[in-house]
This record gives C-alpha cells, sequence and structure tokens, in this order.
C-alpha cells in the first residue's frame, strides 16, 4: 500500500514479524525466488498477521519533512484494510482514520492554512472554529481496496541484488506505478519473505517506510459523528474571510 499522498490520506505499510534462521543449512535463502513469487507470498503473510504496525519519514512534493507512526487492520476476508496514523508534517501534528471508504483527518489550523495557502491571522481563526478537535471527511483514495504494497501487475517486478535495510538482509522489488512513482519494496533475503519496509520517490518526494511490528492492537473505528465536518464546510469558513 502506499503511503505517500500526505495530508490527504496516509496510507499504511504491510509486513509480518521476520523469522530467520540461526544456523545450519541455508534452506529458507529467498534470493533465488522469482519476485513475482516473493510479492504474493509476502502478500499472503500480510493477510495472516492481521494486523501491522509501521513508522515512516521523508518529504513530500514541496520538499516539506514529515513524519508517521501508523498501524494496519486487515479485514476478517483479508480483502480490505484500514488505518489509523499519527504524522508530523512541517511541525504540525494531525491524526488519520481510513476505514469504510472515508478518510478521517484531525490537524490544526495552521495546517488546514498552509494546505489553501490563507496563512494571515484571520484566516488562521476562521478554520480555528470549524476545525479544532473536529475531523475532516473525504473519499479514500482507494487503499483500502488493498491489503499489500504490491498493487498492481505483480509481473512487472524488477528484483534487485540482497541489500542492507535499517539492518536487516533484504532483496528489493521495484515497480513505478501509473502517477510515475517509484516504489521499492524490500522483503527479508532469509526465512518468511516478509516485507520490512518500502522507499516511494518521485521528484523531491521520498518516503522511507520501517515495518515496526505486527499482531498488536490497531483501533481503527471511525471517529464518531459529531466530531467529523465535510471539506466544504472548511472552504465556506475561508470564503467567509475572503
Amino acid at each position: 500500500m502506499r503511503s505517500r499522498h500526505v495530508p490527504v490520506t496516509v496510507c499504511a505499510a504491510v509486513a509480518a514479524v521476520v523469522s530467520v534462521a540461526a544456523c545450519g543449512e541455508d534452506s529458507d535463502d529467498n534470493t533465488d525466488a522469482k519476485p513475482k513469487e516473493l510479492a504474493e507470498e509476502a502478500n499472503d503473510i500480510t493477510r495472516e498477521q492481521r494486523t501491522v504496525m509501521v513508522s515512516g519519514q521523508g518529504t513530500d512534493a514541496q520538499g516539506t519533512p514529515q513524519q508517521m507512526t501508523a498501524c494496519m487492520a486487515i479485514s476478517p476476508d483479508g480483502n480490505t484494510s484500514s488505518l489509523r496514523a499519527t504524522m508530523t508534517v512541517d511541525g504540525l501534528d494531525a491524526e488519520v482514520v481510513e476505514t469504510g471508504g472515508k478518510s478521517y483527518l484531525k490537524a490544526p489550523a495552521e495546517f488546514w492554512a498552509r494546505q489553501a495557502g490563507r496563512t494571515d491571522p484571520a484566516s488562521i481563526t476562521a478554520l480555528a472554529s470549524v476545525v479544532d478537535g473536529k475531523f475532516v471527511v473525504s473519499e479514500s483514495d482507494g487503499g483500502q481496496e488493498s491489503v499489500g504494497f504490491f498493487d498492481g501487475n505483480h509481473d512487472a517486478l524488477v528484483k534487485g541484488p540482497s541489500t542492507d535495510f535499517n539492518g536487516t538482509k533484504a532483496i528489493p522489488l521495484s515497480w513505478t506505478d501509473a502517477d510515475g512513482v517509484r516504489n521499492t519494496v524490500f522483503v527479508a533475503a532469509k526465512g518468511e519473505p516478509a516485507v520490512v519496509g518500502q522507499v516511494e520517490e518521485k521528484g523531491q518526494e521520498r518516503i522511507e517506510t520501517t515495518v515496526t511490528g505486527a499482531g498488536g492492537p490497531c483501533d481503527t473505528t471511525a471517529p464518531p459523528q459529531e466530531q467529523v465536518i465535510t471539506q466544504r464546510q472548511v472552504q465556506e469558513s475561508l470564503r467567509a474571510h475572503t
């Protein structure tokens, strides 16, 4: 799954705890496996884990620094996912919930003001009266319809030589998506070929996501209706102070 497109949506990374043989004959070496086989097995491992925890950092398309921690919950049928994430974008904290085909984003007025290019005090005050303590709802970008990093055609994956990904020997599997984003997913080189991380790159935009755990609690319940507002309400608050 994608972890870019902040702040409209934040998609979580997927993986499982890596199991590496400690000794004996290296019968669990994944370096000779075909990329399609590795991707499909990695997705199966993700479904079995049911929940996955990740952290990420990088820059958006404008070069603005951002950080993220997230958990993803897999549906019982293994076909869809939901997530909860906290992120910091250019020093401002935000919270995201994606579930039921909707994305909910809670962020301070300064965050929305920067997105709108309206950082004057009057606009920030107007936004604060609407967004403080509220989640702004929008349609999901489709990330909930997938449970793995490997979107699209697995036959298009390119496997690179084994490398180190944050201390884990991993095999990079790369492709370029329809948006021109270069995706590289790293799967464990030994043991189960679980995903250990991902790098997404396009221009100044670069996000590196690392798997931090799996199988733990992950509450992706949608916020209560009284805490939800629409994008139109945010826009109207700005128009009223134009």
